[in-house]
C-alpha cells in the first residue's frame, strides 16, 4: 500500500467517525419531544420552580424540549388545552374540574397549590377581622370567576347576614384597581398571588375560604387524556422535573436561585425579584394540606378531591354523581 492509500483510508475512517458522531448528536435530538405549555398567567412567583428547572436543564435530560407561552389566566388555559391547542397547561385544577365535567377530555397531572388560596382581602387598618365584619361594606367580585358562585354561600356559611352586603361585580380586570381605589372595602382573590403586591398601596389581611370548610385546590398542570396517553414518557419527566423544582424551592433553599432563573428567562415581563419572592413565601402554606404529608409535590391527596368536588356540587358547578377520582391522576409521580 502506498503512503497515498494510506492516507487516503485514513481520511475515509475519520470522516466515517465523523459521520457516525453526528448521527448519534441528531438522533439524540430527535429523542427529544416538544410540549407546549400554555401558564396560567403572565409571570409573576409561582414561576420561579418552573425556570429553574428550565435553567438546571433538567427538561432536556429528560427528553422534554418545552416550549412556554403566557397565559391570561385559568379559565382562558383550560380552554385552550380542552381544545387540544396546547400539550399541558398551568391553572387553577378546580377550574380545570368544571372544564372536565361539562365535556372537556381533561386531567389534573399534577397539583402545587394544594390548599384553598381563594379568599377575601381588607385594609390591614379597617378593623375587619372577620366575615362579620363584612356587613355594611362593599365586597368587590367577580360573578364570572371561579368565586362568584360561591360568594352568598360562603358569607352564610360563615354567618353573614347576605342583605347586609353589597356585592359589588366587576370584571376580573378591575377588582384590585377598585379595591386599591377604595371604591370597595374589600376584594375576593386568589390571596398570595395579590397580597404582597398590596404592600405599598393598601396593605391588607385575608378571610380565607379555607378557614369555612370551602376546600378548592389551585395552581397545577393539566392536559388532555388523549396527551397522557400519546406523550406519557415526556409528560412524566415533566412532572417529575416540576416536583423537583418546587423541592429545591421550598424545601432546598433554592428560592434567590429561582428568583433569578424566572428573571433571566423572562426579561420582557420586568418581574421585579422582591414581589416574585414575597408571592412564593405568600403561596408556601398552601403547598401542603393535612393529607400531604409524606407524600411528594404535585402529588393529588385523594381525601382532598372528594371534598372538593363536594364543595362545587354544593353551588351547582359540577354534577351529582361525579367521580372525584376521574379528576386527577398521580401515575406521574410514582417513583
Amino acid at each position: 500500500m502506498t503512503p497515498f492509500q494510506r492516507l487516503c483510508r485514513i481520511a475515509i475512517a475519520s470522516l466515517g467517525g465523523l459521520a457516525l458522531a453526528l448521527g448519534a448528536s441528531s438522533a439524540g435530538a430527535q429523542q427529544l419531544t416538544p410540549l407546549k405549555l400554555r401558564l396560567s398567567w403572565t409571570p409573576f412567583g409561582f414561576h420561579t420552580a418552573l425556570f429553574l428547572a428550565v435553567e438546571r436543564g433538567w427538561m432536556r435530560e429528560g427528553g422534554v424540549d418545552l416550549q412556554i407561552e403566557d397565559g391570561s389566566g385559568s379559565t382562558a388555559t383550560v380552554n385552550f388545552v380542552g381544545t387540544g391547542q396546547y400539550d399541558i397547561g398551568e391553572a387553577a385544577v378546580s377550574s380545570m374540574a368544571i372544564g372536565r365535567d361539562k365535556g372537556m377530555p381533561l386531567k389534573s397531572i399534577a397539583d402545587f397549590v394544594r390548599g384553598t388560596d381563594l379568599g377575601i382581602l381588607v385594609p390591614r387598618d379597617s378593623g375587619i377581622k372577620g366575615p362579620k365584619d363584612l356587613e355594611g361594606k362593599k365586597i368587590a367580585y367577580t360573578a364570572g370567576s371561579l368565586e362568584g358562585p360561591f360568594m352568598e354561600i360562603f358569607l352564610k356559611t360563615a354567618g353573614v347576614n347576605v342583605s347586609k352586603v353589597e356585592l359589588l361585580n366587576v370584571d376580573f380586570a378591575s377588582k384590585i384597581p377598585t379595591y386599591i381605589s377604595k371604591k370597595s372595602d374589600a376584594v375576593v382573590t386568589t390571596v398570595p398571588f395579590i397580597l404582597p403586591l398590596l404592600t405599598n398601596t393598601r396593605p391588607s389581611d385575608a378571610i380565607m375560604f379555607g378557614d369555612y370548610g370551602f376546600v378548592l385546590p389551585s395552581i397545577g398542570y393539566i392536559a388532555t387524556e388523549q396527551t397522557i396517553r400519546t406523550k406519557r414518557r415526556a409528560l412524566e419527566s415533566f412532572v417529575t422535573a416540576m416536583s423537583r423544582a418546587w423541592t429545591e424551592v421550598l424545601e432546598g433553599k433554592k428560592l434567590d436561585e429561582s428568583v433569578a432563573a424566572l428573571v433571566k428567562h423572562r426579561p420582557q415581563a420586568k418581574v421585579d425579584p422582591k414581589i416574585a419572592a414575597a408571592q412564593v413565601e405568600a403561596y408556601r402554606a398552601y403547598f401542603y394540606t393535612a393529607n400531604t404529608k409524606g407524600r411528594p409535590h404535585g402529588w393529588h391527596p385523594p381525601e382532598d378531591w372528594v371534598a372538593a368536588i363536594s364543595s362545587m356540587q354544593k353551588v351547582g358547578l359540577i354534577s351529582a354523581g361525579a367521580k372525584p377520582a376521574d379528576f386527577y391522576t398521580n401515575e406521574f409521580l410514582t417513583k
